[in-house]
C-alpha cells in the first residue's frame, strides 16, 4: 500500500497552498513531492515580495516545522495541504534572555554547579575580635596578642608552638617572647548570648569584652588597643580623650610607643616596631609599605638586553 502511494505521488505533481506571514490570501503552488523544503522556500520567495532569503525563513505544516533538508512527501505534504511560510525571530527579547549554552546540557549544568556563598563581611569582622586566630575558638582567658595585634587563645598557640604546628601565616610566632598576655574586662552588659543574632543570623553588637574606661565593647565595631608593658586592652577613644583615666590603670604614664593596635590595617601594624627590630626590616615584611617602581621604556630594553 505504501509503494503505491508513492507511485502515485511521482506520477503527478501536488497542489499546495502556502500562506506567508502577514497576508490574508494564500499562495496556490504545484510542487514534486520529492522537492526539498529549501527548494520550495527558494520558489516561493522568488514569486513572493518578502524580505530576507531562504535562511531567514522556515516552513509549518500540521503545526510542525519542516526541515529545510526533507523532502515534502517526508514532511507528510499531500495533495491539497496547506503550509506556512514564516519568518525566523533572531536575537533575544521575551524568550528568558540568552545563556550562551550551546545544548540543553550546557544550560543545565551552568545551574548545576552550586556558586559559593559570599561572606558577611561584617560576620568576618566579628569572628577576628571574638575567636581564636588559630584554633577558631572563642577567645577565653589567657588571651594573648602576636605583634601584628591578631588574638589568640593562649592554650591553642603554645599547643602549636609544642607540637611545632603553627602554620605558616604565623612563623612570626617563633616563642612566647612574641607574645603579649591581655588584661581584658568583662562587659557587664552582656549575658553569654551567641555572637550572631538567631533571628536573621546578623551579627549582634554583644561581645565579652569591653574598654574599661569608655564601655565601648570589643565586638570589632570600634578601634582597641593593647599597652605593651602592661597588656592593657582600652579603646582608642580612651587614649584619645581620657588618657589620665587610661594612665590610672596603669599605675603610671604611658607612652605613644607602647601602643599597639589590635587587628588594625597592614600600614599600622607595620607602624609599630617590635623590640630588637629595625624600622626598615620591620617594614619589609609588609608589601604596602614597599616603595613603587615605575618601568620605564628604558629599563624595560636594558633589561631585555641582560644590562
Amino acid at each position: 500500500m505504501v509503494r503505491q502511494t508513492t507511485q502515485a505521488l511521482d506520477a503527478e505533481s501536488l497542489q499546495i497552498f502556502v500562506r506567508y506571514a502577514g497576508r490574508d490570501s494564500s499562495l496556490a503552488l504545484l510542487a514534486d513531492p520529492w522537492e526539498t523544503v529549501w527548494s520550495m522556500k527558494e520558489r516561493l520567495l522568488g514569486r513572493l515580495d518578502a524580505a530576507g532569503s531562504c535562511k531567514d525563513m522556515w516552513v509549518a505544516h500540521a503545526g510542525r516545522a519542516c526541515l529545510d533538508e526533507a523532502s515534502l512527501a517526508t514532511a507528510g505534504v499531500r495533495e491539497g495541504s496547506s503550509l506556512e511560510l514564516c519568518a525566523r525571530v533572531r536575537g533575544g527579547g521575551g524568550d528568558g534572555g540568552s545563556t550562551g549554552a550551546e545544548s540543553r546540557s550546557s544550560f543545565l549544568e551552568m545551574y548545576a554547579r552550586k556558586k559559593p556563598a559570599k561572606a558577611n563581611p561584617l560576620e568576618d569582622k566579628l569572628a577576628r575580635w571574638t575567636t581564636c586566630q588559630l584554633s577558631g575558638e572563642r577567645l577565653a582567658p589567657p588571651v594573648v596578642a602576636d605583634e601584628l595585634g591578631h588574638l589568640y587563645n593562649k592554650d591553642a598557640v603554645v599547643g602549636a608552638l609544642i607540637a611545632k604546628a603553627l602554620p605558616p601565616g604565623l612563623a612570626h610566632i617563633s616563642s612566647l617572647r612574641h607574645l603579649i598576655d591581655l588584661r581584658l574586662a568583662r562587659n557587664p552588659n552582656y549575658a553569654g548570648q551567641s555572637a550572631a543574632s538567631a533571628a536573621d543570623f546578623q551579627p549582634g553588637n554583644g561581645a565579652d569584652w569591653a574598654c574599661p574606661v569608655t564601655g565601648l565593647v570589643l565586638n570589632g565595631r570600634y578601634r582597641f588597643a593593647v599597652l605593651r608593658g602592661t597588656g592593657l586592652v582600652v579603646s582608642e577613644k580612651a587614649l584619645k580623650e581620657v588618657p589620665a583615666a587610661v594612665e590610672e590603670l596603669v599605675g603610671g604614664a604611658w607612652s605613644p610607643t607602647d601602643v599597639l593596635p589590635l587587628n588594625g590595617s597592614t600600614e599600622e601594624a607595620g607602624e609599630v616596631v617590635p623590640m630588637h627590630a629595625t624600622k626598615d626590616i620591620w617594614a619589609s615584611i609588609f608589601t604596602s609599605s614597599r616603595p613603587e617602581v615605575k618601568e620605564t621604556y628604558g629599563c624595560r630594553a636594558l633589561s631585555s638586553r641582560g644590562l
